[in-house]
């Protein structure tokens, strides 16, 4: 199964490994969270023993490896410890480490702590910008998470940590860019912006994670159209454009690189990228580890999807050439076989096939493609511009 904008993954390939230290656990309840849609069967944490087997396993090429929950600051002191001294025999094959947290817990101490097992640890936080803009991210009892998480940018500011902020793009971020983008400019530490479109449409929720009452009753009600969060890709588009004008006009390399297009920057160049959105190495370059023992794919795709089984059924590698190139993804090669024909397949590289995929059971197979394709125009037009500031 290979495609111009997806390839099978092979044994001397570099992959990369999610774990999810804490299942769907976390401190807050955000309105859009996929981790908390997924079925579990109850909270638990994964054990440093089935990362070791799983790691084990793996082809014997570089890998990366992602820290993920629910929120993996919730991850105990000694498991991280334990964690640690399994990775030191890793050091050669470890390409990049990184942990993606919400923030709230993330304290100069917590950060000294984590920095002091794993020197190269990269730290990625979640956050959509000021109160106004961040009101989707709240706790169980929908009390904010704003302050808490500005808290931990400014320790990491003291602490001297870079830092790359996701940041959702929601219904209620339509008309905030220019205040969005400041806000990440007066924080030193933040020094990548990644700007995620919230595609949310064609969902349903798990029975087994814990969710706010006003979460479930939506979901329910949406009966799979698109969230009252939700945003469309035209509308993604407009606002990354906006974004791009005013992050060259007013702010630059000197504060942060704004993603995605640094990325669609060097895919228009014919240079490699870690992003997945444009990159032939997708899905199944993509394993993730799950506290129940058991592995998958990219955990953006539907987990019962794309399930590999408990690890030690089947090797990493041979359960994705099974998956990839069975009849559970035939709506995917659907998908690919429309990068075929497609004049600007390599620079785009697919997109998400995951949000394709959502998208396409709703019936919209074009605007997807209709939102790279401008986008990636829009880029290109400012390319000397952006080729300075990256």
């Amino acid at each position: 199964m290979n495609y111009p904008v997806f390839r099978l993954v092979r044994w001397d390939d570099p992959v990369s490994v999610i774990l999810k230290l804490v299942g769907e656990t976390c401190n807050l309840d955000c309105s859009y969270c996929y981790e908390k849609r997924k079925p579990y069967s109850g909270s638990r944490m994964l054990r440093v023993s089935s990362i070791e087997r799983f790691l084990s396993q793996l082809p014997q090429g570089p890998f990366a490896l992602e820290l993920h929950g629910g929120e993996p600051t919730l991850y105990p002191a000694a498991a991280f410890t334990e964690l640690a001294t399994l990775l030191e025999r890793y050091q050669r094959r470890l390409v990049r480490l990184t942990m993606q947290t919400n923030g709230v817990l993330l304290d100069r101490s917590r950060i000294r702590f984590l920095r002091g097992l794993f020197p190269s640890l990269q730290i990625g936080i979640s956050l959509d910008g000021p109160e106004e803009f961040n009101q989707m991210r709240v706790d169980p009892r929908d009390r904010p998470s704003t302050a808490a998480v500005v808290k931990a940018l400014q320790a990491c500011t003291v602490e001297r940590v870079a830092v790359g902020v996701i940041c959702v793009v929601h219904r209620g971020s339509l008309d905030g860019v220019e205040t969005i983008l400041r806000f990440f400019a007066a924080h030193p530490a933040v020094k990548v912006l990644k700007l995620v479109p919230c595609f949310d449409t064609k969902v349903d929720q798990g029975l087994g994670p814990v969710r706010r009452r006003a979460v479930r009753i939506a979901i329910d009600e949406s009966r799979g159209a698109t969230l009252p969060w939700g945003i469309t890709p035209s509308q993604y588009t407009s606002f990354v454009e906006e974004a791009l004008d005013f992050w060259l006009a007013n702010i630059g390399p000197g504060h942060y690189l704004l993603e995605p297009a640094a990325s669609a920057l060097r895919s228009i160049g014919g240079l490699p990228t870690n992003n997945c959105h444009f990159s032939a190495s997708k899905c199944s370059h993509v394993y993730t580890l799950y506290p129940d023992d058991t592995f998958g794919s990219c955990d953006e795709l539907d987990r019962r999807d794309v399930d590999y089984g408990p690890i030690g059924d089947v090797t990493p590698l041979a359960a994705a050439h099974a998956l990839w190139t069975g009849p559970t993804t035939l709506d995917i090669r659907e998908l690919l076989e429309m990068c075929r024909t497609c004049t600007i397949a390599q620079a785009c590289g697919g997109g998400c096939l995951a949000t394709r995929r959502r998208l396409l059971a709703k019936g919209d197979r074009t605007s997807y493609c209709a939102h790279r394709r401008s986008l990636l125009a829009s880029i290109a037009m400012h390319t000397d511009e952006v080729h300075y500031a990256s």
